[in-house]
């Protein structure tokens, strides 16, 4: 278990899964869900939120200098 702060929403216990990626051994993939009730109440709420958590022109960069990124 994982213990993250989240200024808006506070403490977030999360579980981890860590996934290889087939033919990619310096990769791998983690995957977190919510360890408790409380905490999956908190990450639903932010994922209603409405307002972007990084800058328009953010997305732009992120995706323009990304290797392979996703469509």
């Amino acid at each position: 278990m994982k213990t993250f702060r989240h200024v808006d929403v506070g403490e977030l216990r999360m579980t981890s899964v860590s996934l290889s990626v087939n033919g990619m051994p310096e990769c791998r993939i983690v995957v977190y869900t919510p360890d408790d009730e409380e905490t999956a109440r908190r990450t639903a709420l932010l994922r209603e939120r409405r307002e972007r958590l990084w800058p328009p022109h953010a997305a732009r960069w992120i995706t323009g200098t990304t290797k392979n990124p996703a469509p």
